[in-house]
């Protein structure tokens, strides 16, 4: 203990307190009482409580407030929900958070009445098919609100919550397999600093099993409802504990990053009175309620009859009432100990003796021990410990004892008033009781209150410090009065000196009288004779109150290390650190001080930086002279570096848990470091036998000495050897290693150096003034710990440096690279530090070869099992060195590794496997494995930044001068790549490893898990993720480890093997709501399972990317429906699991639904019980409700998508129509749970309100209601029978608007989303339309197309359009960026299907791979804000977001295309349907001729919208609908034909063609408007206008249609019939027979046009100069040998040149050419082909080649009637003649119509053929014409003589002919279908006639009759 010194030198210690506080504002007192008000009248908007129809139909779920605390531990995700910020800032719920520790009121006639309006039938009613029952819930809420005595309107909302929650709680009922947790222990303060715990509540009991979950029965449902009662309250109270703390921690100074959380922190701390702005008054009363609400509950927990009634009547519940009670307990200790860290005054007396009369009651929670209803007492032990310490507020009354006593030891005699009542030091009785408190604590040795003791003590002191010295003033005042008195002699002066002594004597000070109260009679020894000792001897040597302490922080980090509870952590070291500070000049330094700053200072959680580490590192280290924290560091700091080296290790763990402190300067070294590279002494022991000193300033006696040799601080291993340990060789050898001047500052002490003897007797130990670098001589102490060292350190037996300090020095270490790296240039400065650490070593030597070299002496000590002590230490301290490293100097790493035993790479055993199964599986603490893991993790974080950097040549140029850290020549990609495979064999075993191992700690299985995984993850997206170019690409130095982890878990040939580790970790996932658990325990698990959900979603994704690999994702997913009972408790248990896991889901269905199932695919609910499929359909049904988060909404909407398309039929049965398949069957829609509204439903039910969704959202659900009905008939009912539904997602669809000419990056995603949208929209029409034209009710789609016809506006002008394509950004792009980066392009971070992502910046290319790749450069990030100045970062967004909208539009044009088509089906019903149409084929049109082919993907855009036009515009043709838009499509498909780049001519593939003859034959579809419209005829003004049919008239032609048809026949038919001629030569694929019907196609209906004859000379024209004919005769005349190139050697071409002769030869123009010039007759009979004709019986339509038939009938006879037509008599003799050349067909014809029976040589015998009737007809009119212009001859000016006779009997075929009509029966009898057409016509009914072949042949019979002029015969 510190003793009373002078009154002077108090004096000025005050002086300095009252200087340093001078500025500290007094707090202004005000009355101020606290009142609870009233709730705010819920309202119909209200969030908080929504109305209750809405509640139970499910459209609003409430939100627990349990919910929304899961949800505000991840601050960052929370910030952005708004139906989370919705909830929270609703007043109701401020109300209550303001209110938290009294929450609810009690039930009234007001909230009865409440309660009636809430209920009433005009507000809710019982839905017949809800799954609720609405008279128990208000009965079971009534019941609740007269047992807990709350009002009844928030015993309803508990009750709602209780029934939300029977989906989730039966499905966690009902599944099996889930259970165990890991082993783990508990700080608990009681059972080990503390003493064993002892105390028992009687209210407590031991638990009962839990209950079978039926919901019927009253018992168990009223019993979950009372534990959500109590869990609405706990969690209310830990909520706002959260958010009072947040805002006490927070800077408020600052204004970046804060969200709506921030602000609501504000108001709940407001509306408490425990804000910084709250007055001293407030804060006041809010301690003395919090204190109050402590002692109601701890009464609550010893007398059970004060328990609400609900809860006495069974231990079950007794049990949850003690277990909610502890944890309020807890919350308001919390919410107390920040209500302190807020309030900066001294309490009042109540306060201080409430609280302390309240743990005097309880010995301070001293005997609290675990229970059934309190696992871990050490949580309230710990806050009670440190808020009974805090509330003494040591450090302000310390101030104010000095300020008060400052006037009165000056001797102004002026002192500040005493304030009965104030502040609780000032008030007697209530320090009496306080000392009569800790008096009893100290006695029954009660060491939760040591720290409180200790602060007592500290306070004690000063007073009786004052009070001492008072009384020296006083007694020193008398002396000095005495001896004036005896100097004069005046009696009267006598007497008045005499009197004043007399009112001195009896006028003591406050502090004397004070301390006199300390002294209390009830005290006994040395507590009454000095309290203050006693106190401090109690807490410090009894208690060891340093070490409770380090324990207290060690239990706040512990347990609240969560960020959203981190602020407890620094609130409750703040107060131990001020505890420290302001006691430390009591006690000396030694281990127990130290330890207890160390825990204070040390970070919360291994690994992660946390601000509020660097807060207190920060005040420790910041020193000022007027600043009371230099006591701290003096006593502290610069004791330890005064003992250091020779006591190194608590200034090496000092050091380190200082260096989280900022830095004042943001360049250059840190201030540790600086203070490390500036160290001015050296602390050393000499040997026995030193001498070389001497004494100096003797006459002070202080010890002091100077060196008169210099000594040695390290010496060689040969100079040991070689002298020995002598004196004379020390000498010798101190400088004698041919080291620089540069390092002997660390290696020897030079001669003359001055110092002091700090121990005497020998050895001696000497303090010596030796300024050196701490850096270096850290460097080189480390380096003799290897057993091939170079020195010793110079001691007197030359011991090496232990391996627990050599871990120390590699902790700080690693501490100060961290905290250099974020400096500015933060990777300079951590190279300098470990420049300066190599510093002194041998210039071979850096620090990084020495760390090295001892990892490697380490592992290699554990593989031949020669252990020594520390040896783990070292390994796990040179394990986070490595992985610090990488982010540093990667490439030193990958060269370590690659000659290290630690993976085996250099031919020995895996030494990692060998610590790890060797030592750490042995004792359950895995930090060697936990530090591997995380330097792969971060090894693979560099492979992927360096993939490009790693490429680019770096002239640099070097010399021998060089530090060793400058070389960072890049590692050869092989090292790289065999290190990366090397590390992921080791972490593929590790993980299969884990579910074999025994963990001490819960969550640090959880931790290296969710790190194995993660990086597993990173490594597949970024090796398969994006676009692979081979061994060139940039992930290929990535794809052989990535196969590694692949082949092991989802091998292709066989099962995998480690499914076991991911079962255990998602088993351990679903123990999160074990109360057991800290918060940091259940945040680790839960990311364990998101990580390892994550990974098997990109693993399955991975594999079904490759078609020979998909078996195995198919074998994967199989295996992982095998823990359906795991996955869906994890989706019951936690809102955290539902996005990953509804991702992974997904993958599953969608992979077990691939085409490698050979049998039906398994159901996803197979392994649940019947129960357990309810509940989780059930569960899965919820969405995300109540929180709403978009992107896991999305995520679900896709797995019931997924669901749809897949073979899940009971799965999809239930989310359409809501209820279970069976109990649809049993009619019995109400059982169980499955009677409420269905998906499907509630999806269209959203969707009637679409303009109000958020885009996601809708286009989620649009996707979700398309793929439902793409799989079942019943939703196109649904969908069709909503009333609101299709109305207004039309009136949305007619409301959009195209992209503008310029869009910024927001609207072009808006735009995107709502073309996407529009897309599902246009899926969901066409199958409405669709499934009424299947079921043949078409009556059905009227009110569709009514409603649809006139929204179909956005559509029709901008749907078919995909033009948002930013050419010059992405072309600019491209060009830059290979500038930039030689040897990459952008393709290379095109995304494949294994990493998907949605329409944003991230969509197309990898935007977080491209920034990992290349963010090392500026160019990547950019210079500026400006556009000029943005870097590619930016592009690349701006480039994704604008090919998410090209994408949309993509997938508009392709829904657009189904609607059209399905529409065409309906245009006969809707003529304003026949316009819209129309207009779209001309838009299509138009939009290909615009269309920039040079764009990727627009080949497959055009392709699509000709495709589109052709289907539309075919069934417009055949429906003959004419009129404007029909015909202006001409010209626009004209001029797309015209451009078009490609034609029969330039084709060198069959591919090339596929778009040209669609053009094509949109062509002739076009023309056909022109071929089918009316007449017209000019008139005087120059119009035209329709006449009818038979008056004669001058047929007019529209001008530029005119021009349109002679470019056809010039620009397409002629070239491309002499092309496709041509191409006959070269490939036969090039010229198919199809191109030839096409073009003769057209050609016909060209010439078919009326008014055709105006253009008829030009037309002439063309085919005459192209020589079309003797093109066509040429390929007649190959038709013979061309068949043999076809399948059924038919002569197709012979048929097609016919076809083509035939149309040329309707022109008469080129008929008489072919007559005159060409001798196309003698040239046809000529051919080889036309012999088939002359072969006995000739060709019938039975014959093979039945073409043969076809080319008589179609050909050869229509082409002579055609000559007769145009050239006339003169032509006839070469007809007849041409005819007569084929004598066995004339003769064929004219027996072909007898009817005969059938014989076995002649099958067909008698049968009639449409084919046979057609030629009967042209043979018998040629015969006529013959025989016509025979008779005029001579008129005709021809010879008749010249003219032979036609050998044809067309007077027998006619009475055959008229034989056939006289019965339609015999005729039907008789008729023979050829040909698959005439198939589908005898198919076809017709009225009055049996087919529409009969039809068709009866029409050919009357055609003939008629050339004879007869009609035919009635039947």
């Amino acid at each position: 203990m510190q003793s009373v010194g002078s009154v002077e030198g108090y004096v000025t210690n005050i002086r300095k307190r009252s200087l340093m506080n001078k500025n500290i504002a007094q707090l202004h007192r005000t009355t101020k009482q606290r009142t609870v008000n009233m709730p705010p009248s819920p309202s119909s908007s209200s969030t908080y409580f929504p109305p209750l129809d809405k509640c139970l139909v499910g459209d609003d779920r409430l939100i627990s407030w349990k919910t929304a605390y899961r949800a505000l531990c991840d601050p960052e995700v929370a910030a952005e929900n708004t139906a989370l910020e919705a909830f929270l800032t609703d007043p109701e719920s401020t109300h209550f958070l303001s209110n938290a520790l009294e929450p609810f009121l009690q039930r009234g006639a007001k909230t009865k009445g409440d309660f009636e309006t809430k209920t009433a039938p005009i507000h809710v009613s019982q839905s017949a098919n809800g799954d609720y029952n609405l008279e128990e819930l208000k009965n079971d809420a009534l019941w609740l609100a007269e047992k807990a005595n709350v009002e009844e309107l928030l015993a309803l909302r508990v009750c709602i919550l209780e029934w939300q929650q029977r989906a989730e709680d039966g499905l966690l009922a009902t599944t099996t397999g889930i259970g165990g947790t890991a082993a783990g222990g508990t700080t608990d303060l009681g059972a080990s600093t503390l003493g064993a715990s002892t105390w028992s509540l009687a209210a407590t009991v031991n638990g009962a099993a839990s209950p079978a979950m039926d919901f019927g029965k009253e018992e168990i449902r009223r019993q979950r409802q009372l534990q959500v009662y109590l869990d609405e309250k706990t969690y209310i109270l830990r909520i706002c504990v959260d958010l009072v703390s947040r805002l006490a921690v927070d800077d408020a100074n600052s204004q970046t990053g804060r969200t709506w959380i921030d602000e609501l922190a504000g108001k709940v701390a407001g509306g408490m009175q425990c804000s910084p702005k709250t007055d001293a008054t407030g804060h006041e009363t809010f301690l003395a309620s919090c204190i109050d609400i402590l002692d109601k509950a701890i009464q609550k927990l010893g007398d059970s009859s004060k328990w609400p009634e609900a809860f006495k009547s069974d231990e079950r519940k007794q049990t949850i009432f003690a277990t909610a009670t502890f944890t309020d307990i807890t919350s308001a200790l919390r919410l107390l100990l920040t209500a302190l860290h807020v309030s900066q005054s001294i309490q009042g007396p109540n306060v201080l003796l409430a609280w302390f009369k309240l743990m005097d009651k309880v010995n301070f929670f001293q005997d609290l021990g675990p229970s059934s209803a309190l696992s871990d007492a050490s949580t309230i032990q710990c806050l009670a410990s440190i808020v009974s310490a805090t509330i003494l507020r040591v450090p302000e009354v310390l101030n104010r004892i000095q300020e008060s006593a400052l006037p009165l030891l000056d001797g102004s005699g002026v002192a500040y008033p005493r304030l009965e009542g104030g502040v609780y030091f000032q008030n007697d009785a209530c320090v009496r009781e306080l000392n009569l408190v800790f008096y009893a604590a100290a006695e029954a040795n009660t060491l939760v209150a040591s720290p409180a003791l200790y602060a007592w003590s500290i306070l004690t002191s000063s007073i009786r410090d004052v009070a001492k010295l008072m009384q020296q003033m006083r007694e020193q005042a008398r002396v000095g009065e005495d001896e004036d008195g005896s100097e004069d002699g005046s009696p009267g002066l006598t007497r008045r000196r005499s009197a004043r002594r007399e009112s001195t004597r009896d006028e003591m000070s406050v502090f004397e009288k004070q301390y006199m109260q300390l002294q209390d009679f009830e005290l006994e020894g040395e507590a009454r004779e000095d309290p203050p000792a006693f106190f401090a001897r109690a807490s410090v040597d009894r208690m060891c109150v340093f070490a409770v302490v380090a324990q207290l922080s060690s239990a706040l980090a512990t347990v609240f290390a969560l960020e959203v509870e981190a602020a407890t952590t620094f609130i409750g070291r703040s107060a131990l650190f001020e505890l420290i500070r302001e006691g430390i000049p009591m006690v000396s330094y030694g281990e127990e001080v130290v330890d207890a700053v160390l825990a204070i200072l040390s970070p919360d959680a291994h690994g992660r930086a946390n601000e509020f580490d660097s807060r207190l590192a920060n005040r420790f280290l910041s020193a000022s002279p007027d600043n009371d924290n230099d006591v701290f560091r003096r006593m502290v700091l610069e004791q330890a570096l005064a003992r250091y080296p020779f006591e190194i290790s608590p200034l090496l763990r000092l050091l380190t848990a200082l260096s989280s402190a900022p830095s004042a300067r943001a360049a250059g070294p840190t201030d540790l470091v600086q203070m490390l590279e500036t160290l001015q002494t050296l602390t050393v022991m000499v040997p026995n036998s030193f001498r070389d000193y001497m004494l100096n300033h003797e006459d002070e006696n202080m010890n002091n000495i100077v060196l008169t040799d210099t000594l040695p601080l390290f010496i060689s291993r040969q100079a040991v050897s070689f002298y020995g340990v002598s004196g004379s060789a020390r000498k010798a050898l101190t400088m004698d290693n041919g080291e620089t001047e540069r390092s002997s500052n660390v290696l020897a002490i030079s001669s003359g150096t001055a110092g002091i003897v700090v121990k005497e007797s020998r050895p001696m130990v000497f303090r010596l003034e030796h300024p050196h670098s701490g850096l270096e001589y850290l460097g080189l102490l480390l380096s003799t710990i290897l057993p091939n060292a170079e020195l010793y350190v110079a001691s007197s037996d030359h011991v090496r440096l232990d391996r627990s300090t050599a871990a120390d020095i590699l902790t700080l270490i690693v501490s100060l690279l961290k905290s250099s790296s974020l400096q500015h240039q933060g990777a300079e400065e951590a190279r300098f530090v470990l420049g300066r650490l190599g510093y002194a070593l041998h210039d071979e030597q850096d620090i990084i070869s020495i760390i090295s070299d001892i990892l490697e002496m380490e592992l290699l000590a554990h593989l031949d099992q020669s252990i020594a002590d520390g040896s783990l230490d070292l390994l796990v301290a040179c394990a986070e060195f490595f992985d610090t490293l990488t982010g540093i100097s990667s490439e030193r790493v990958w060269s370590t590794l690659a000659r290290s035993s630690l993976l085996g790479l250099t031919g020995g055993a895996n030494a990692l496997a060998a610590v790890v199964g060797g030592t750490e599986v042995q004792i359950g603490r895995y930090r060697f494995l936990g530090a591997c893991v995380s330097m792969y993790a971060n090894l693979i974080d560099d492979a992927i930044s360096g993939l490009v950097k790693r490429r680019a040549k770096v002239n640099k140029s070097t010399n021998r001068f060089d530090s060793p850290m400058s070389s960072q020549d890049n590692t050869p990609e092989r090292t790289m790549s065999s290190v990366l495979s090397a590390f992921q064999t080791v972490m593929v075993d590790a993980w299969q490893s884990l579910a074999e191992w025994r963990f001490a700690l819960r969550n640090e299985k959880a931790k290296v898990s969710a790190l194995i995984t993660k990086a597993f993850d990173r490594l597949l997206k970024s090796a398969c993720g994006v676009v692979n170019n081979g061994k060139e690409g940039i992930s290929a130095l990535l794809l052989p480890a990535a196969k590694i982890s692949m082949d092991a878990i989802a091998p292709i040939d066989r099962s995998g093997q480690a499914l076991k580790t991911f079962t255990q970790v998602f088993m351990a996932g679903a123990n999160v709501e074990e109360t057991a658990l800290t918060t940091q325990e259940r945040k680790a698990a839960v990311e364990a399972v998101n990580a390892a959900a994550r990974f098997l979603t990109t693993l399955i994704k991975t594999r079904r990317m490759d078609d020979e690999e998909s078996k195995s994702a198919y074998s994967l997913a199989l295996q992982l429906l095998k823990l359906m009972p795991t996955i869906a408790t994890l989706l019951a248990t936690d809102h955290a699991y539902k996005l990953s896991l509804a991702t992974l889901l997904t993958e599953i269905v969608q992979s077990a639904n691939s085409a490698h199932s050979e049998t039906d695919q398994p159901s996803i609910l197979g392994s649940l019980s019947a129960e357990a499929a309810k509940s989780f359909l059930s569960v899965i049904s919820q969405l995300d409700r109540p929180l709403r988060d978009l992107e896991t909404e999305s995520s679900i909407w896709n797995f019931l998508s997924s669901i749809m398309h897949s073979k899940q039929q009971w799965f999809a049965i239930y989310i359409l129509t809501g209820s279970i398949p069976k109990n649809r069957l049993n009619q019995e829609p109400k059982s169980g749970k499955n009677g409420g509204k269905s998906l499907l439903a509630y999806a269209l039910d959203q969707l009637s309100n679409i303009t109000t969704l958020p885009p996601e959202r809708a286009m989620n659900m649009l996707k979700f209601v398309a793929s439902a009905q793409q799989a079942w008939v019943w939703a196109t009912h649904e969908v069709r029978s909503h009333s609101r539904f299709l109305k207004s997602v039309l009136h949305w669809l007619n409301s959009l608007q195209p992209p503008s000419r310029a869009p910024n990056l927001a609207e072009e995603m808006l735009l995107a989303s709502e073309h996407q949208m529009a897309a599902y929209l246009c899926d969901i029409l066409a199958l409405n339309l669709h499934a009424a034209l299947e079921t043949g009710r078409r009556g059905d789609n009227a009110t569709l197309l009514k409603l649809l016809v006139p929204k179909l506006t956005f559509l029709r002008d901008h749907a078919v359009n995909v033009d948002a394509y930013n050419r010059s950004l992405h072309r600019n792009l491209a060009d830059n960026f290979t500038r930039k980066f030689p040897g990459c392009n952008v393709d290379e971070f095109r995304r494949t299907p294994s990493n998907p992502a949605p329409f944003g910046r991230q969509f197309f290319y990898d935007l977080e791979l491209a920034n990992r790749v290349l963010g090392h450069e500026m160019a990547w990030h950019g210079a500026g804000l400006s556009i000029r100045n943005q870097g590619f970062a930016e592009e690349f967004a701006r480039a994704n977001v604008n090919l998410s909208l090209v994408h949309a539009q993509k997938e508009l044009l392709t829904g657009w295309r189904l609607l059209a088509t399905t529409l065409s089906e309906c245009v006969d019903e809707d003529e304003s349907l026949q316009t819209e149409l129309a207009k779209t084929t001309e838009r299509c049109l138009r939009a290909n001729a615009e269309a920039n082919l040079e764009i990727p993907g627009m080949d497959e855009v055009v392709m699509l919208r000709i495709d589109m036009t052709f289907v539309i515009l075919s069934k417009l043709v055949a429906i003959n609908v004419g009129g404007k838009e029909m015909k202006n499509i001409l010209p626009a498909i004209w001029n797309l034909v015209r451009v078009c780049p490609v034609d029969y001519d330039v084709a060198t593939a069959a591919e090339d063609l596929r778009y040209y003859r669609t053009l094509l034959q949109v062509l002739y579809l076009a023309l056909q408007p022109h071929v089918h419209s009316e007449p017209a005829k000019a008139t005087a003004n120059g119009t035209r206008t329709a006449i009818a049919a038979d008056e004669t008239h001058l047929e007019f032609l529209d001008p530029t249609v005119a021009t349109i048809l002679v470019e056809i026949v010039a620009r397409t038919i002629a070239p491309g019939f002499r092309a496709l001629c041509g191409n006959l030569h070269t490939s036969i694929a090039l010229a198919q027979p199809a191109d030839f019907a096409l073009l003769t196609a057209i050609l016909r209906s060209l010439l078919a046009v009326s008014g055709v004859q105006a253009v008829s000379p030009q037309i002439s024209d063309i085919i005459a100069s192209a020589s079309l004919v003797r093109g066509a005769l040429s390929l007649y005349s190959w038709a013979d040998r061309l068949a043999k190139h076809m399948d059924d050697r038919n002569p197709v071409y012979g048929e097609v040149a016919m076809n083509f002769l035939l149309t040329l030869s309707s022109v008469p123009s080129v008929a008489e050419q072919m007559a005159a010039v060409d001798g196309v007759l003698v040239q046809l009979s000529s051919a080889n082909v036309s012999s088939y004709f002359l072969k006995p019986n000739g060709k019938d339509p039975f014959d093979e080649p039945r073409r043969m038939f076809s080319i008589w009938t179609q050909g050869f006879l229509p082409l002579c009637l055609n000559l007769l037509d145009a050239v006339g008599p003169a032509i006839a003799a070469d007809i007849s003649a041409f005819l007569n050349g084929f004598p066995e067909q004339l003769k064929r014809a004219e027996t072909a119509l007898e009817n005969r029976a059938a014989t076995p040589r002649n099958p067909h015998a008698g049968a009639v053929t449409l084919g046979l009737v057609s030629e009967a007809h042209s043979l018998c009119l040629i015969a006529l014409i013959l025989a016509s212009d025979v008779s005029r001859g001579a008129a005709d000016g021809i010879n008749a003589a010249d003219v032979p006779k036609l050998n044809f009997d067309y007077e027998k075929v006619k009475e055959d002919v008229a034989s056939l009509v006289r019965q339609k029966t015999s005729l039907a009898c008789r008729i023979v279908p050829v040909g698959v057409m005439e198939e589908r016509w005898r198919e076809s009914g017709v009225a009055g006639y049996d087919s529409l072949l009969m039809s068709k042949v009866v029409s050919e019979v009357v055609e003939l009759m008629r050339c004879f002029g007869e009609e035919a015969p009635s039947t």
